[in-house]
């Protein structure tokens, strides 16, 4: 109502085991057709198969105003989901 113009979408991404759902990708094309750049953020995924980050990468890639993919931290360890193992990488880093 004040006339801020919103020009992102941040979409928080703890997917559960079995990565994004399949209408991730229609999801961000949809708020980019809006006019908005659209953005993963947050993402971790449970017990992640490296295809799931895979996916979830692709999705992005596949929408022209997806332009960034940020995780909710590097090792697993870190992380406030540890016993899921929802990182990238292991204790060991």
């Amino acid at each position: 109502s004040r006339g801020v113009p919103i020009d992102c979408v941040g979409f928080q991404a703890h997917f559960g085991t079995n990565g994004p759902p399949a209408s991730f990708q229609t999801t961000l094309s949809n708020f980019a057709a809006l006019g908005v750049d659209v953005q993963i953020t947050e993402l971790d995924i449970a017990q992640a198969p490296t295809t799931a980050y895979a996916d979830t990468v692709k999705a992005c890639m596949n929408v022209a105003r997806c332009n960034g993919i940020t995780t909710w931290g590097i090792r697993d360890t870190d992380s406030w989901r540890a016993g899921d193992k929802p990182l990238l990488f292991d204790g060991n880093g």
